[in-house]
Protein backbone atom coordinates (compact mmCIF):
# COMPACT_ATOMS: atom_id res chain seq x y z
CA UNK A 1 0.00 0.00 0.00
CA UNK A 2 1.34 3.42 -0.92
CA UNK A 3 2.31 5.49 2.11
CA UNK A 4 0.29 8.62 2.79
CA UNK A 5 2.24 11.69 1.78
CA UNK A 6 2.11 14.18 4.63
CA UNK A 7 0.46 16.99 2.68
CA UNK A 8 -2.98 18.48 3.14
CA UNK A 9 -3.99 17.75 -0.44
CA UNK A 10 -3.00 14.08 -0.23
CA UNK A 11 -5.15 13.61 2.86
CA UNK A 12 -8.08 15.43 1.24
CA UNK A 13 -8.06 13.59 -2.08
CA UNK A 14 -7.58 10.20 -0.43
CA UNK A 15 -10.70 10.86 1.64
CA UNK A 16 -12.66 11.91 -1.46
CA UNK A 17 -11.69 8.64 -3.13
CA UNK A 18 -12.22 6.45 -0.06
CA UNK A 19 -15.67 7.62 1.07
CA UNK A 20 -17.29 9.61 -1.76
CA UNK A 21 -20.87 9.24 -0.49
CA UNK A 22 -20.18 10.08 3.12
CA UNK A 23 -20.98 13.58 4.42
CA UNK A 24 -17.91 15.82 4.44
CA UNK A 25 -19.42 19.04 5.81
CA UNK A 26 -22.73 20.47 6.99
CA UNK A 27 -23.42 24.13 6.29
CA UNK A 28 -26.38 26.18 7.40
CA UNK A 29 -28.89 27.39 4.81
CA UNK A 30 -31.76 29.20 6.49
CA UNK A 31 -32.72 27.06 9.48
CA UNK A 32 -31.34 23.81 8.10
CA UNK A 33 -27.93 22.20 7.96
CA UNK A 34 -27.29 21.03 4.41
CA UNK A 35 -24.87 18.12 3.88
CA UNK A 36 -22.17 18.07 1.21
CA UNK A 37 -20.72 14.65 0.38
CA UNK A 38 -17.00 14.08 -0.12
CA UNK A 39 -17.52 13.40 -3.82
CA UNK A 40 -19.32 16.73 -4.29
CA UNK A 41 -16.73 18.58 -2.25
CA UNK A 42 -14.04 17.00 -4.43
CA UNK A 43 -15.85 18.06 -7.59
CA UNK A 44 -16.13 21.67 -6.41
CA UNK A 45 -12.46 21.84 -5.41
CA UNK A 46 -11.36 20.16 -8.65
CA UNK A 47 -13.18 22.68 -10.86
CA UNK A 48 -11.95 25.65 -8.83
CA UNK A 49 -8.37 24.35 -8.98
CA UNK A 50 -8.73 23.97 -12.74
CA UNK A 51 -10.03 27.52 -12.89
CA UNK A 52 -6.98 28.82 -11.04
CA UNK A 53 -4.65 26.96 -13.39
CA UNK A 54 -6.54 28.35 -16.38
CA UNK A 55 -5.79 31.83 -15.00
CA UNK A 56 -2.09 31.02 -14.97
CA UNK A 57 -1.62 30.20 -11.28
CA UNK A 58 1.63 28.27 -10.89
CA UNK A 59 3.16 26.18 -8.13
CA UNK A 60 4.31 28.48 -5.34
CA UNK A 61 2.12 31.44 -6.33
CA UNK A 62 0.27 33.17 -3.51
CA UNK A 63 -3.54 33.51 -3.58
CA UNK A 64 -5.42 35.32 -0.80
CA UNK A 65 -8.85 34.68 0.72
CA UNK A 66 -10.83 37.64 2.07
CA UNK A 67 -14.14 36.41 3.46
CA UNK A 68 -16.14 35.48 6.53
CA UNK A 69 -16.57 31.78 7.30
CA UNK A 70 -18.51 29.85 4.65
CA UNK A 71 -18.07 26.58 2.71
CA UNK A 72 -16.52 28.47 -0.21
CA UNK A 73 -13.62 29.46 2.07
CA UNK A 74 -12.71 25.80 2.52
CA UNK A 75 -13.21 24.97 -1.17
CA UNK A 76 -11.08 27.92 -2.25
CA UNK A 77 -8.34 26.99 0.22
CA UNK A 78 -8.22 23.39 -1.01
CA UNK A 79 -8.32 24.53 -4.64
CA UNK A 80 -5.38 26.87 -4.06
CA UNK A 81 -3.40 24.11 -2.35
CA UNK A 82 -4.34 21.52 -4.99
CA UNK A 83 -2.99 23.77 -7.72
CA UNK A 84 0.31 23.87 -5.85
CA UNK A 85 -0.17 27.47 -4.76
CA UNK A 86 -0.08 29.04 -1.29
CA UNK A 87 -3.09 30.33 0.68
CA UNK A 88 -2.90 33.77 2.30
CA UNK A 89 -5.86 34.29 4.69
CA UNK A 90 -6.92 37.89 5.30
CA UNK A 91 -9.25 38.63 8.20
CA UNK A 92 -12.44 40.16 6.71
CA UNK A 93 -12.63 42.96 9.28
CA UNK A 94 -9.06 44.12 8.65
CA UNK A 95 -8.62 47.78 7.77
CA UNK A 96 -8.23 48.53 4.05
CA UNK A 97 -4.61 49.63 4.41
CA UNK A 98 -3.78 46.38 6.24
CA UNK A 99 -5.49 44.31 3.53
CA UNK A 100 -3.46 46.16 0.92
CA UNK A 101 -0.24 45.59 2.85
CA UNK A 102 -0.86 41.84 3.19
CA UNK A 103 -1.58 41.43 -0.52
CA UNK A 104 1.47 43.49 -1.42
CA UNK A 105 3.82 41.85 1.07
CA UNK A 106 2.76 38.29 0.23
CA UNK A 107 3.00 39.05 -3.51
CA UNK A 108 -0.47 37.57 -4.05
CA UNK A 109 -1.44 37.11 -7.71
CA UNK A 110 -5.13 36.70 -6.95
CA UNK A 111 -7.74 36.97 -4.23
CA UNK A 112 -11.01 35.20 -3.38
CA UNK A 113 -13.39 37.74 -1.87
CA UNK A 114 -16.74 37.44 -0.16
CA UNK A 115 -18.39 40.00 -2.41
CA UNK A 116 -17.76 43.09 -4.50
CA UNK A 117 -18.28 45.43 -1.54
CA UNK A 118 -15.56 43.63 0.42
CA UNK A 119 -13.20 43.79 -2.53
CA UNK A 120 -13.83 47.49 -3.09
CA UNK A 121 -12.60 48.24 0.42
CA UNK A 122 -9.12 47.63 -0.95
CA UNK A 123 -9.46 50.71 -3.13
CA UNK A 124 -9.75 52.91 -0.06
CA UNK A 125 -6.03 52.28 0.49
CA UNK A 126 -5.21 53.32 -3.05
CA UNK A 127 -4.58 51.33 -6.20
CA UNK A 128 -4.49 47.55 -6.05
CA UNK A 129 -1.10 45.81 -5.70
CA UNK A 130 0.71 45.47 -9.02
CA UNK A 131 1.05 41.68 -8.79
CA UNK A 132 -2.69 41.16 -8.22
CA UNK A 133 -4.10 39.91 -11.53
CA UNK A 134 -7.55 38.53 -10.70
CA UNK A 135 -10.29 38.40 -8.08
CA UNK A 136 -12.98 35.75 -7.59
CA UNK A 137 -16.25 36.66 -5.86
CA UNK A 138 -18.05 34.02 -3.81
CA UNK A 139 -21.44 35.69 -4.22
CA UNK A 140 -21.47 34.83 -7.96
CA UNK A 141 -21.62 38.36 -9.26
CA UNK A 142 -19.62 38.65 -12.46
CA UNK A 143 -18.24 41.34 -14.72
CA UNK A 144 -15.47 43.88 -14.58
CA UNK A 145 -17.05 46.53 -12.36
CA UNK A 146 -14.82 49.52 -11.70
CA UNK A 147 -11.81 47.55 -10.48
CA UNK A 148 -8.52 47.43 -12.40
CA UNK A 149 -8.34 43.64 -12.09
CA UNK A 150 -9.89 40.62 -13.85
CA UNK A 151 -13.09 39.88 -11.96
CA UNK A 152 -14.66 36.42 -11.89
CA UNK A 153 -17.65 34.87 -10.17
CA UNK A 154 -17.15 31.54 -8.38
CA UNK A 155 -19.49 29.91 -10.88
CA UNK A 156 -17.61 31.25 -13.89
CA UNK A 157 -14.25 30.20 -12.43
CA UNK A 158 -15.64 26.71 -11.88
CA UNK A 159 -16.95 26.44 -15.44
CA UNK A 160 -13.64 27.68 -16.83
CA UNK A 161 -11.90 25.12 -14.68
CA UNK A 162 -14.12 22.31 -15.93
CA UNK A 163 -13.30 23.21 -19.54
CA UNK A 164 -9.60 23.62 -18.78
CA UNK A 165 -9.34 20.20 -17.13
CA UNK A 166 -11.21 18.56 -20.02
CA UNK A 167 -8.70 19.99 -22.51
CA UNK A 168 -5.69 19.32 -20.25
CA UNK A 169 -6.23 15.78 -18.95
CA UNK A 170 -3.86 14.80 -16.19
CA UNK A 171 -2.72 18.34 -15.35
CA UNK A 172 -4.31 18.37 -11.87
CA UNK A 173 -2.97 14.91 -11.08
CA UNK A 174 0.49 16.11 -12.10
CA UNK A 175 0.25 19.20 -9.89
CA UNK A 176 -0.85 17.09 -6.93
CA UNK A 177 2.00 14.63 -7.44
CA UNK A 178 4.55 17.46 -7.28
CA UNK A 179 3.34 18.84 -3.92
CA UNK A 180 5.68 17.81 -1.10
CA UNK A 181 5.46 18.01 2.72
CA UNK A 182 8.23 20.63 2.73
CA UNK A 183 6.30 22.91 0.37
CA UNK A 184 4.83 26.14 1.72
CA UNK A 185 1.07 25.78 2.34
CA UNK A 186 0.01 29.07 3.88
CA UNK A 187 1.23 32.41 5.18
CA UNK A 188 -0.62 33.48 8.32
CA UNK A 189 -0.04 37.09 9.31
CA UNK A 190 0.12 38.33 12.89
CA UNK A 191 -2.18 41.06 14.13
CA UNK A 192 0.63 43.60 13.94
CA UNK A 193 0.33 44.74 17.57
CA UNK A 194 4.11 45.29 17.69
CA UNK A 195 4.40 46.95 14.30
CA UNK A 196 3.59 45.80 10.80
CA UNK A 197 2.02 42.31 10.49
CA UNK A 198 4.57 39.53 10.09
CA UNK A 199 3.89 36.46 7.99
CA UNK A 200 4.27 33.03 9.61
CA UNK A 201 5.20 30.59 6.83
CA UNK A 202 3.62 27.18 7.47
CA UNK A 203 4.56 24.11 5.47
CA UNK A 204 2.23 21.26 4.56
CA UNK A 205 3.97 19.05 7.12
CA UNK A 206 3.45 21.66 9.86
CA UNK A 207 -0.32 21.69 9.46
CA UNK A 208 -0.42 17.93 8.88
CA UNK A 209 1.33 17.39 12.23
CA UNK A 210 -1.08 19.75 13.99
CA UNK A 211 -4.12 17.92 12.54
CA UNK A 212 -2.59 14.60 13.51
CA UNK A 213 -2.10 15.79 17.09
CA UNK A 214 -5.66 17.10 17.31
CA UNK A 215 -7.01 13.77 16.03
CA UNK A 216 -5.04 11.83 18.64
CA UNK A 217 -5.77 14.00 21.66
CA UNK A 218 -9.43 14.78 20.90
CA UNK A 219 -9.97 11.12 20.02
CA UNK A 220 -12.13 11.45 16.91
CA UNK A 221 -12.91 7.78 16.51
CA UNK A 222 -16.58 7.29 15.71
CA UNK A 223 -18.01 7.82 12.23
CA UNK A 224 -20.81 9.93 13.65
CA UNK A 225 -18.44 12.41 15.34
CA UNK A 226 -18.97 15.99 14.16
CA UNK A 227 -16.55 18.90 14.52
CA UNK A 228 -17.96 22.43 14.81
CA UNK A 229 -15.92 25.06 12.97
CA UNK A 230 -16.00 28.56 14.50
CA UNK A 231 -14.05 31.31 12.73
Amino acid sequence: MTAVKQTLVDVFWRQVEAEPERTAILHKVGDDYVPVAWAEQGRLVEMAAGGLMSLGVRKGDKVAILSHSRPHWTWADLAILSSGAVTVPIFPTAAPDEMHFLLEHSEAVGVFAQDLEQLKRLLVAGKLPDRLKFAVLFDDRDGTGSLPVRLWSWERLSQEGKSFLASHPGVLKDRLARIEPEDLATIVYTSGTTGLPKGAMLLHRNIYAACQAVSIHLKFRREEDVAFCFL
